[in-house]
């Protein structure tokens, strides 16, 4: 999202902080790519929206898995949506 003096906003949504700050990330590699430049991120916020407690959220999907790599499936009540990762950025030269 474009913001006033040349800033911009975005926002990645993941399993994970590591997968939610990728999908931001890329985000603001394409855009400042677009223009030849490369992006910086003048601040980062990270938000967890999960249905459990962030804490129980973490042993969960570890625990799905380990049980996938064994071929077995659990349910999980973790979704692919519980982190909330906005960078605000500009891009320069």
């Amino acid at each position: 999202m474009p913001m006033a003096g040349g800033n911009y906003k975005t926002t990645g949504i993941g399993e994970s902080k590591e997968d939610a700050l990728k999908t931001a990330l890329a985000s603001t590699e394409s855009t400042c790519g677009k223009r030849s430049m490369r992006h910086v991120i003048s601040n980062e916020e990270t938000t967890y929206k999960g249905v459990v407690s962030e804490g129980a959220n973490r042993p969960l999907n570890k625990v799905g898995e380990l049980a996938s790599f064994a071929g077995a499936w659990l349910p999980s009540l973790g979704g692919d949506d519980d982190y909330h990762v906005t960078l605000a950025f500009t891009c320069e030269s």
